[in-house]
């Protein structure tokens, strides 16, 4: 969809429904969706390039490093809750949980709606295996 699809869609969460959206938030949120679900990004044929440095210098990859790449952190917090929950509230759900690491890693692949309330999460497809491993380790190591 184009951006002025997503922006309008955006600020009917915000206005309609009365999703906790700040208009701060609006714009960030936009992008993402822009960049992971615009036309350029689902157009047949398209092909996307990235590149990825190769700096062995780097600190490896951290929960928060991540969350904040993808822009978790505009609709989670550690300890509040925004539009989603909050990821000390997603770690105290799943604490006895065997399979929290795979639920948790479907959910952000995925995306859904239901666990936590009406507003949908949109599937982040584009955070790696290891990434999302990362992330699930300090989303339930919170207390």
């Amino acid at each position: 969809m184009t951006r002025a699809f997503w922006k309008s869609s955006v600020q009917k969460m915000q206005q309609k429904y009365g999703a906790p959206i700040s208009d701060a938030q609006v714009e960030p949120l936009v992008d993402y969706l822009v960049k992971n679900y615009g036309i350029v990004t689902n157009a047949s044929g398209t092909t996307v390039t990235t590149t990825q440095e190769s700096d062995s210098s780097k600190a490896p990859p951290d929960g928060p490093g991540i969350a904040t790449k993808y822009g978790c952190l505009v609709c989670h917090h550690v300890s509040a809750k925004i539009i989603g929950p909050a990821y000390r509230d997603i770690a105290a759900k799943y604490k006895a949980d065997a399979e929290a690491k795979s639920k948790i890693a479907d959910q952000v692949h995925k995306g859904g709606s239901g666990k936590w309330g009406p507003i949908i999460m949109p599937p982040f497809p584009q955070v790696t295996a290891g990434e999302t491993k990362v992330l699930a380790d300090w989303i339930l190591g919170l207390k």
